[in-house]
């Protein structure tokens, strides 16, 4: 039997066999035209040729007069190869019941250079529908898990963040805040720091206690931890302007992460997308969870639009009471949305955008007789934390 997987042995080339690009070949092939699947059907002789330019089979009687014509793509062999030496069967797809029988295999050559279909098994030949349907199954899958990552795993975050056990919570978020590098440990940075969270924070009831620290590296950014954790950067100290205004910028973002906590956002985030994780995990035999990937992990996520709402809100709330004035952290978003990037319309895009939440919090008023967060000399030790 000839190699399954490679192209028909063509027969020794002659002269008059050789395959025209774009015209009938000149070589006749015999054949026995059985024009019925009637049992007493006596087979007609006739001579095949292929006309490439037209795409058909063309079969002649013994004077050259064509007697019908199969179209080359609706040829099948459903004998498969034969033998070298051996016959060939053909069927068309058009003429039902009707087969061609050759008298040797030098038809195989001009099959594999203009019907090589014909080698494959139909079973392996997938129609247009077929493709269609299986085209059609991945986009109603696609949208499934697009639906399920977005709106249920969300969901049940939220249902189980509320029945994780309060000491795993700090046990993550120490942790984390272990992983993000040394805390710089200044006596009297550390004093404004705990006076600054306090006056912020003041009697607000928490789950946990808040823990603020500052972390010795130059990014500009802040993070809420599970268990009551902050973490402030040392970049975002040294970004803030050295007057007192740069003290009303920190004491807004510290706001706002201490939102996050108040709302439980960070355990709500962790649970959902370690379930998302242990989805993709099931399928993939991936990572099971996104816990264990670490505060690295958390630092390159983003809120939902309504969780960061939450938390400027929560924000100005707290900062009113202070008597601390808002507009220390719409200036510190407005610094964040210069070198923002933008990549998606608001309306697809779950982060908000952050020119937009400054604009809201400059519309609130500033509380009356506020005054900035920290004097001159405790922003100054704040800011010399890590020194």
């Amino acid at each position: 039997m000839m190699p399954a997987s490679g192209p028909p042995r063509p027969p020794q080339p002659e002269p008059s066999r050789q395959p025209l690009d774009d015209a009938p070949q000149a070589a006749f092939h015999m054949a026995r035209w059985v024009r019925s699947a009637s049992p007493g059907e006596t087979p007609v002789p006739v001579a095949l040729m292929i006309d490439p330019r037209a795409g058909q089979l063309l079969l002649l009687d013994v004077e050259g007069r064509a007697l019908d014509r199969w179209s080359l793509p609706r040829l099948a062999l459903p004998g498969g190869r034969p033998p070298p030496g051996g016959s060939l069967t053909l069927t068309s797809a058009e003429r039902p019941g009707q087969r061609l029988h050759t008298l040797d295999d030098s038809l195989l050559a001009p099959l594999w250079l203009y019907a090589r279909h014909v080698f494959t098994p139909a079973s392996n030949r997938k129609p247009w529908f077929w493709l269609a349907g299986v085209g059609g199954g991945l986009a109603a899958l696609l949208a499934l898990a697009l639906l399920v990552a977005t709106v249920f795993l969300p969901w049940a975050g939220h249902q189980v963040a509320d029945y994780v056990p309060a000491e795993w919570e700090r046990a993550w978020g120490e942790t984390m805040a272990g992983e993000l590098g040394t805390t710089c440990r200044s006596r009297r940075g550390h004093a404004a720091l705990a006076r600054l969270t306090s006056r912020i924070a003041g009697d607000l009831d928490l789950r946990h206690p808040i823990t603020v620290r500052v972390i010795d590296d130059p990014t500009v950014n802040a993070l809420a931890l599970p268990g009551g954790q902050i973490v402030l950067f040392r970049g975002l100290l040294e970004a803030a302007p050295e007057g007192t205004s740069g003290a009303d910028q920190v004491a807004g973002v510290l706001a706002h992460e201490i939102g996050h906590l108040r709302h439980g956002h960070v355990t709500q985030m962790l649970v959902s997308r370690s379930l998302v994780g242990v989805v993709i995990g099931l399928a993939t035999g991936g990572d099971p969870g996104m816990i264990s990937q670490g505060a690295g992990w958390l630092l390159e996520q983003s809120y939902s639009r309504q969780a960061e709402r939450e938390a400027d809100a929560t924000a100005l709330d707290l900062l009113t009471r202070a008597a601390i004035d808002p507009a220390g952290l719409a200036a510190f978003l407005e610094t964040v949305a210069e070198n923002e990037t933008v990549t998606l319309p608001a309306f697809l895009s779950s982060h908000p955008d952050s020119l937009k939440r400054a604009q809201a919090i400059r519309a609130h008023p500033a509380p009356p007789a506020s005054g900035p967060a920290l004097p001159a000399g405790e922003w100054a030790d704040l800011r010399a934390i890590c020194q």
